[in-house]
């Protein structure tokens, strides 16, 4: 089952097109530049060996519609249990209502999207083999989500949501199976950057939705227990942009390792 309580373990960074060889940094982006909506192709690493492109996810679209994503690593690996691909599927408004995961191209996993009336999405529900086994429901006020309840039986877990400048800067844990907690039982906090996440309208799995709310891309995610910071769960994530702003390149460090990943887009 994906920890969708955890989404932020999971971000996914868009890279685009270069000019040239030389990857500019914040100082060198410029402001005259048209905004355009760029959209992801491929995520991937290069090969300690040979520096080889080893692409672990790509994208594809119906128009600017995101309608499936393919894991092609885990396809690779030829294992029963991995998903090696995502379906969208999308209602009369253009908004995903259900997407489906494959695990070596055999039906594994539906998620089912539903929204109310304003088009906001309201609840998350989960399928495996047909039958319902989560649901994750969500609160506004106004048009920002303020409560998220997760529940998957036997467990219900109840957050609240702080939003900044259009970015999620905390998860605070409000009860556990509808009894409350203290405020500083479990808590998780977020910084961003100051540059667009254009990955903001991307759908991809529920597991980071709630990344792809944000306004800006994470560069430091904390989990305290009790006020105290859990180490074993502390990120930080360094980027280079293109000259429209978006990250092209990222340096997660995790637990003392680093990891390098890119993405390719195509901007229109």
């Amino acid at each position: 089952m994906k920890n969708y309580l955890l989404p932020f373990l999971f971000l996914f960074l868009i890279a685009c097109e270069k000019e040239d060889d030389t990857i500019p940094t914040n100082d060198d982006l410029v402001s005259d530049i048209p905004a355009k909506e760029c959209l992801a192709v491929e995520e991937y690493l290069l090969s300690d060996l040979d520096s080889s492109k080893e692409v672990y996810q790509k994208y594809f679209y119906d128009a600017d519609r995101l309608v499936k994503v393919t894991y092609p690593l885990a396809q690779s690996v030829g294992s029963s249990a991995a998903v090696d691909s995502t379906l969208f599927f999308y209602d009369s408004n253009y908004n995903p209502a259900y997407s489906m995961n494959a695990s070596a191209g055999v039906l594994d996993t539906v998620e089912k999207y539903q929204y109310d009336e304003e088009e906001r999405l309201v609840e998350v529900a989960f399928y495996a083999n047909g039958n319902p086994y989560a649901w994750e429901r969500i609160f506004y006020e106004g048009l920002t989500p303020s409560k998220i309840i997760y529940e998957s039986n036997p467990f219900i877990y109840e957050y609240e949501v702080r939003i900044e400048n259009g970015s999620i800067t905390e998860l605070i844990q409000l009860s556990r199976n509808g009894n409350p907690v203290d405020s500083n039982y479990l808590r998780q906090r977020m910084a961003y950057d100051n540059q667009t996440n254009p990955r903001q309208k991307l759908h991809t799995g529920s597991y980071n939705r709630l990344q792809h709310f944000n306004k800006n891309n994470l560069t430091k995610y904390r989990l305290l227990r009790n006020g105290v910071v859990d180490q074993t769960q502390s990120i930080d994530y360094s980027y280079e942009y293109d000259r429209l702003g978006n990250p092209i390149r990222s340096i997660r460090i995790f637990s003392g390792d680093s990891s390098i990943t890119y993405t390719s887009y195509t901007c229109q």
